[in-house]
């Protein structure tokens, strides 16, 4: 947690660091929803698919972050608002793995605009708030339907189910400690639509 960032908050080379004043702006779910997405970024690999990109001007981080990063799947869209929407989704499964309730995650996009207050002006790299708000919805929906099937928790794109930190038995073991009916307990706020399951394209 820093004094001062650019942003509300950041992943790079496996560290999350998030804005104070950002932080006291939100409630603990919310909070989850940040932090789970920053570490849905490192999980998926995302700074070294980033700085690969980037290259060759950024040749000399390369060499580091091969060392340091996990490599990102080869699905990884180019898009970068579709690389924000799959940290999105992830970022709620794993707030709902550590036991936040998943709807009350899911109103971080109702948050945006307080959180980063240029919002409206960083959509040619991140989605607008309408389309993340619905898809944190609908990963929700999908989250407590696995949950209550006794499916494993794991979002549906192959490419964001991460193998290097959370093995299948760790996760299952995690979601076998959750109660479905205090995790998938009802938002306050109000939801919009969420029937259809919770996907991303390339």
């Amino acid at each position: 947690m820093v004094d001062e960032l650019p942003t509300a908050a950041y992943a790079f080379m496996g560290q999350q660091r998030i804005n104070r004043s950002s932080m006291e702006r939100v409630n603990e779910p919310q909070l989850a929803a940040v932090l789970g997405h920053e570490m849905a970024h490192s999980l998926l690999g995302h700074g070294l698919f980033n700085v690969r990109r980037l290259s060759p001007h950024a040749i000399h981080l390369l060499g580091l972050l091969e060392r340091s990063e996990p490599h990102p799947h080869p699905d990884t869209p180019d898009d970068p608002r579709a690389r924000e929407l799959d940290a999105d989704l992830l970022g709620l499964y794993l707030a709902g793995l550590a036991g936040y309730r998943v709807f009350e995650v899911a109103t971080m996009a109702d948050r945006l605009p307080d959180l980063h207050p240029t919002y409206a002006d960083v959509t040619s790299t991140h989605p607008k708030a309408k389309e993340r708000k619905e898809l944190l919805y609908r990963a929700a929906v999908r989250f407590c339907e696995q949950l209550r099937k006794g499916q494993l928790l794991q979002p549906d794109p192959v490419r964001l189910h991460v193998t290097y930190e959370s093995r299948e038995e760790e996760v299952r073991a995690r979601q076998n400690l959750l109660v479905a009916d205090d995790v998938c307990a009802p938002a306050e706020a109000p939801q919009p639509d969420a029937a259809a399951p919770a996907t991303t394209t390339n």
